[in-house]
């Protein structure tokens, strides 16, 4: 299995021009994926050009399913609205379930703030599943951040309480019913743009205290690329880093394969990154 996560500024590259054309060239150069990941994503906001990125994705990739969570959602006639966050697409046959989840946002006043969000995608692995998380955390406020991570791991825990060996099934069920769901994921697998640098107590926070597991940790790879201020040092003075991270939780610890980073597109702020799963 192949999953692709990219923050792709709303398809703002480094050259201030807005292109979703070499966003999907770029996307489809990873060669067959399973599911895309993509965070900061548009429609209608007249400051990010003014379309419809997510219906220009969908329909560059066709085959797959589309699980879609703004922010936000204004109105502008009957046939348009204003929205910004996350989408995630799922190659058709592998999508299980859907859901999305508004990040918490406490009012931290006079910073400035985007509504955020979570999609959780139910993803067919093998004769397993996998619970997807994909997300774009608060860069502007600590207060805020620190209440998304609380977010994620309390969202970790409820997920795998569903797979616990203690459950047993509600003989009242019925497969058609707003009862009966579709399979919980046995592995839980979060990507984004989760704005936390690598040498801070966020990313101790994540690693250590929430049990999260890093997958560029987990390869046999030596070396780490950075994912972020690689092309544009003017918006990260502080130069190549890393904000963009695949985190797994321990059952999927020995099914990490590889993790991919183009270091060479300019076609966002952020680089893309892939990971790979055995077998």
């Amino acid at each position: 299995m192949r999953i692709l996560s990219w923050n792709i500024q709303s398809t703002k590259g480094c050259d201030d021009v807005y292109d979703s054309e070499r966003i999907i060239k770029d996307i489809k150069a990873f060669g067959e994926l399973d599911v895309i990941c993509l965070q900061e994503v548009a429609r209608y906001l007249e400051p990010y050009n003014n379309d419809d990125q997510k219906q220009l994705f969908e329909e560059a990739f066709a085959d797959y399913h589309s699980a879609w969570a703004p922010g936000f959602s204004r109105p502008l006639d009957a046939h348009r609205r204003q929205e910004f966050g996350n989408l995630t697409l799922v190659k058709h046959g592998k999508l299980l379930d859907q859901r999305s989840h508004q990040l918490p946002m406490p009012c931290v006043l006079p910073a400035i703030q985007i509504p955020r969000t979570l999609v959780e995608t139910v993803i067919r692995y093998h004769d397993s599943s996998i619970t997807l998380l994909n997300t774009h955390l608060a860069y502007h406020s600590a207060l805020e951040s620190q209440q998304q991570l609380g977010f994620l791991a309390n969202l970790k825990a409820q997920i795998l309480s569903h797979v616990s060996p203690l459950q047993t099934p509600n003989p009242a069920r019925f497969d058609q019913d707003a009862y009966h769901s579709a399979e919980k994921g046995h592995h839980v697998l979060l990507c984004g743009d989760l704005n936390v640098a690598l040498d801070s107590p966020s990313y101790q926070q994540l690693t250590q205290t929430d049990g999260w597991l890093d997958c560029a940790t987990l390869t046999a790879s030596d070396s780490r690329q950075p994912t972020c201020g690689v092309h544009d040092q003017a918006l990260w003075p502080e130069g190549p880093h890393t904000r963009d991270y695949f985190l797994c939780g321990s059952s999927l610890q020995n099914l990490i394969d590889s993790l991919e980073v183009n270091t060479d597109t300019m076609a966002s702020d952020h680089q893309p990154i892939c990971l790979t799963l055995k077998d």
